[in-house]
C-alpha cells in the first residue's frame, strides 16, 4: 500500500504541482518581460505621446519570442516535464494575445482558442506524449480565460 502511495504521488501529483506552479512563474515571467518592454517602448519612442505604443504588437512580438524560445526548449534533451511546463505559459500567453486582440468579438476568440487547444491535444495524442502535456494544455487555455475573458 505505501509503495503505490509514493508511485502515486510520483506519478501523478508532483507533476501537476510542479506545471501548475512553474507553468504560471513562467506565464507571470512573461508578463513582466512584457510591462518592461511596453514601458521602455513607450519611453524611448514615444515619450511625449504613451497613448500611440501600439500594445497589441508588443504583446505579439513577446510571444513570439516566447515561442521561438519554447521551440529551443522542445527540440532539446530536456525532460518532457520541464516542456510541459514550458508549454503551459506558452500557450497561455498566446491564447491571452489572440482574446486580446479580438475582444471585440467574443465568439470568434473563443473558436480559435478552442480549435487551437484541441489540434495540440490531438497532435499530442497521435504523438503519443505523457498525459501531462494534456494537463498543461487545459491549464494554459484556463489560465488565457480567467485572465482575458471579457468582463
Amino acid at each position: 500500500m505505501q509503495q503505490s502511495v509514493k508511485k502515486a504521488v510520483k506519478t501523478y501529483f508532483l507533476p501537476v504541482l510542479f506545471i501548475t506552479v512553474v507553468g504560471f512563474l513562467l506565464l507571470a515571467l512573461g508578463f513582466v518581460l512584457y510591462f518592461f518592454s511596453s514601458v521602455a517602448i513607450e519611453a524611448i519612442f514615444y515619450a511625449n505621446n504613451p497613448q500611440d505604443t501600439s500594445t497589441d504588437s508588443i504583446r505579439s512580438i513577446v510571444v513570439l519570442i516566447f515561442v521561438l524560445v519554447y521551440l529551443f526548449i522542445y527540440f532539446r534533451k530536456i525532460p518532457e516535464l520541464v516542456k510541459a511546463m514550458a508549454f503551459t505559459a506558452v500557450l497561455a500567453a498566446t491564447l491571452i494575445t489572440l482574446i486580446l486582440r479580438l475582444y471585440a468579438n467574443v465568439f470568434l476568440f473563443l473558436m480559435m482558442s478552442l480549435a487551437i487547444t484541441a489540434i495540440f491535444i490531438l497532435t499530442f495524442s497521435v504523438f503519443k506524449k505523457p498525459w501531462y502535456y494534456h494537463y498543461a494544455t487545459m491549464l494554459g487555455l484556463l489560465l488565457a480565460f480567467l485572465y482575458a475573458w471579457p468582463q
